[in-house]
């Protein structure tokens, strides 16, 4: 447990951009900070790692349109400078994270939007092969990225919000 605390807090000091209220990306080599904004976050949010007065502002983040795709969360704002729509980590759409991103805005009263996230994961079962989700789709366009046509993760995230509801 020290150890939790130990990292939580670091999560939440030094990790915290204040004036973005959001999680940097990471941390770089010389010791500063990516401050591009990505969904990551979502997992501590969901897990309620992060201090109470930070979670409100940066899961209202992931239903803002910058982040919105039709399909789901795109992995990095599209309005970034690092932005590129099929880049694994810098703008597609997965929807482990949207069902992650999902989950954490539930987990905080966020519910509209939790819903429309489990939705974009839900309909994608019309697109694909029955029991089929894509790992990474495009954030431009409806379109597969190429990584991995069938992804349990993927599949997981609109389960684990429905059992979790029922």
């Amino acid at each position: 447990m020290k150890e939790f605390n130990i990292v939580r807090n670091i999560i939440n000091t030094e990790f915290c951009n204040s004036q973005k209220k959001f999680l940097y990306y990471g941390k770089l080599p010389d010791d500063t900070f990516n401050p591009e904004e990505t969904v990551l976050p979502a997992v501590s949010l969901y897990f309620n790692l992060i201090d109470e007065d930070k979670v409100i502002p940066m899961v209202q983040e992931f239903g803002k349109q910058q982040f919105l795709s039709d399909w789901g969360v795109r992995i990095l704002r599209e309005d970034s400078p690092m932005f590129h729509p099929r880049g694994y980590h810098v703008g597609s759409v997965w929807p482990l994270f949207t069902g992650w991103a999902a989950l954490a805005e539930y987990n905080h009263g966020q519910y509209l939007q939790g819903y429309s996230h489990v939705m974009n994961n839900l309909l994608n079962y019309r697109f694909w092969p029955k029991g089929y989700i894509e790992e990474v789709l495009n954030g431009e366009n409806y379109k597969p990225s190429g990584v991995c046509g069938h992804q349990c993760w993927s599949e997981t995230m609109v389960f684990q919000k429905t059992a979790k509801s029922i």
